[in-house]
């Protein structure tokens, strides 16, 4: 017992978890990834992104693979080492496994990521059993942070139904739907992306006449005496979906984020008035142009597509750091008071946290449109402002998680973004 007691005041009132949080020790920081079939095959774009904050305060690539990593990085005069490490999707074994390594062996302070859906529950039930290491996760599995949340678990993105935010307030306030039909993946992810819509077309007064899901093609959907589509999938292939339907046009809702317009591809007269929503803004900002400046100085070869998910998870927790000047002492538990406050200048709008540590952040809506010189471009027509995950309280720690039939659709007092959609085209 006395052994015990005093291991547990060293945890609580030492460095870091891995004992590296004194003066005379680098800080380390795990960044966790995907390496498995299908999805390894954005690896290196999103190691890139969690790397350029580090290359931003003089840490120098190993090779032109950003998969060969970093040097170490000074932050108020501390080194701070990359340390990379990859999980199979789906195999919880293989993340548990990369978190031992690094947390349990290898002395991490702070581990990042990773982005799969389902990982991050894993993660949080993780971060509970360490209370003494921070967490920041990309994953945008909802539950991770709105039901029980760990108070050393923080997320700097919107979760999958925030991605959809803006969407059902367009149809029902823009298009005047009354009726709609939704169509996502058959998956967490796609269940999630649907319900952001649902709680928002829903609490304003709309109906879903059906809800179908697609596990791996575009079906047969009914549109007959319904208003419209909603189809905000960031992995299926709206092109396809639209081939199948060519005659939708402005009567489809899709998500239009990066790797979703990547899917879109060249756009086509048969988008035109296409309407979709973004964690990206669909206009140049200062934010953006900076960011694909300093993704296209140190990743060339990618075309500077550093990811900015990770970037997102992997900057706040050095901005952080700074503002306690390294230090890492009393169990982490300064350093994640800073982190909670921290009034995040994200490439993709300006994000803070909830009292759970999850990300308020704006969603953009843009609509294809042709320009003066006849071109067909994708025009921003609203900035949804301080997007928070229970769409003013429709999701709550005890309501049931996104789901095939989650949640129900009820009237209710509609988020106050939704007074930023106009209600004219």
């Amino acid at each position: 017992m006395l052994a015990f007691t005093i291991a547990l005041l060293a945890a609580s009132c030492g460095g870091g978890g891995g004992g590296s949080g004194g003066s005379g020790h680098p800080i380390k920081i795990a960044f966790i990834t995907d390496c498995a079939p299908p999805f390894d095959s954005d690896r290196e774009s999103t190691v890139a992104g969690a790397e350029l904050p580090f290359l931003e305060r003089g840490a120098k690539l190993r090779g032109a693979d950003p998969l060969k990593g970093v040097t170490a990085a000074t932050v108020a005069g501390r080194r701070v080492q990359l340390l990379l490490g990859c999980e199979d999707y789906g195999n919880f074994a293989t993340l548990i496994g990369a978190l031992g390594r690094f947390v349990e062996r290898e002395g991490a302070d702070i581990v990042v990521g990773p982005d799969n859906q389902d990982e991050g529950l894993v993660i949080k039930d993780y971060a509970r059993e360490h209370p003494h290491i921070t967490f920041s996760t990309t994953s945008g599995e909802q539950s991770t942070t709105l039901d029980h949340p760990a108070r050393n678990l923080f997320r700097f993105l919107p979760d999958a139904a925030q991605d959809s935010a803006g969407l059902g307030a367009y149809a029902y306030r823009t298009l005047g739907w009354r009726n709609a039909v939704t169509v996502g993946e058959d998956d967490p992810a796609g269940w999630a992306e649907v319900a952001g819509f649902r709680a928002e077309f829903c609490s304003l007064g709309g109906r879903i006449a059906r809800g179908s899901w697609l596990p791996d093609k575009i079906a047969r959907i009914p549109t007959r005496g319904v208003d419209g589509v909603v189809f905000p999938s960031d992995l299926m292939s709206a092109r396809d979906f639209m081939n199948a339907h060519p005659r939708l046009g402005r009567r489809l809702l899709v998500n239009m984020d990066p790797s979703a317009r990547a899917l879109l591809g060249p756009l086509t007269e048969q988008m035109l008035g296409l309407v979709g929503v973004s964690m990206w803004p669909l206009r140049p900002t200062p934010a953006t142009r900076l960011y694909a400046a300093s993704s296209a100085r140190f990743f060339p070869d990618l075309n500077g597509r550093a990811d900015f998910s990770s970037y997102d998870a992997m900057e706040p927790v050095l901005e952080a750091l700074q503002k306690v000047h390294g230090d890492l002492s009393y169990g982490e538990r300064p350093f994640q008071k800073a982190l909670a406050r921290l009034r995040f200048r994200a490439p993709n709008g300006v994000t803070s946290l909830d009292a759970r540590r999850q990300a308020i952040a704006p969603t953009y809506l843009g609509r294809v449109e042709r320009n003066a010189h006849g071109r067909l471009v994708v025009r921003q027509i609203a900035v949804l402002p301080n997007v928070e995950q229970t769409f003013g309280g429709y999701f709550t720690g005890t309501t049931p998680p996104p789901g095939r039939q989650e949640p129900g659709c009820v009237r209710r007092k509609p988020p106050a973004w939704v007074n930023s959609v106009p209600t004219t085209r």
